[in-house]
């Protein structure tokens, strides 16, 4: 189980796990064999706001997804806080074990290792390594062929939507990468209401 920084570009490479309980949490995550198929089941309560209306649009018409990010910013307050609670998280997993939730399938584990630390020494290398992604959003997701979507240009400033593979997948890939946190949550939200 891995807690370092994984890029959209990469999450159909990963299973994500997050902790068990109430609010908002670092995502863990393990690694594949081989990249994810598109899936049609997501535990919407880990779903960044900014990207659950598309997600759940594309799901009520049976069209599959891959793991998505609305894109963030983080700044050093909220680095602070979230590396406190890694290091909370940190000593759980090596003394008692840390539930953990599976975010497509609701599968529940405890993850325990006596030797586990975290990737990052201090705040700071933490808050350097996730700035890495600053504003990155992505949403993938997989029409069936033939489909209208595969046409889809959503004319939204800050979006762009190209057709790449995911390993053996065809994808409609969506990025936005605006300025800053409340115009990329409108970018996405425009969007939404395109399709």
């Amino acid at each position: 189980m891995y807690a370092h920084t994984v890029l959209p570009e990469q999450f159909a490479w990963c299973d994500w796990w997050t902790p068990a309980r109430p609010g908002r949490s670092w995502f863990f995550h393990t690694p594949r064999q081989m990249v994810a198929p598109p899936s049609h089941t997501v535990e919407f309560e880990t779903l960044d706001t900014g990207v659950a209306g598309l997600v759940g649009k594309l799901h009520g018409w049976n069209i599959p997804t891959w793991p998505s990010c609305e894109g963030h910013w983080f700044d050093p307050v909220r680095a602070r806080e979230m590396y406190a609670q890694l290091q909370k998280d940190a000593w759980s997993v090596r003394n008692t074990g840390l539930p953990l939730k599976h975010v497509e399938t609701g599968k529940h584990v405890n993850f325990y290792s006596p030797r586990w630390h975290l990737a990052w020494p201090t705040w700071h290398s933490f808050y350097t390594d996730v700035s890495r992604g600053n504003g990155l959003g992505l949403v993938a997701f997989c029409p069936p062929q033939g489909h209208p979507l595969w046409r889809w240009n959503p004319n939204v400033r800050h979006a762009s939507v190209t057709h790449e593979n995911i390993g053996p997948h065809p994808a409609v890939m969506v990025r936005v990468q605006a300025n800053e946190p409340d115009s990329q949550r409108a970018c996405w939200e425009a969007v939404t209401r395109s399709l």
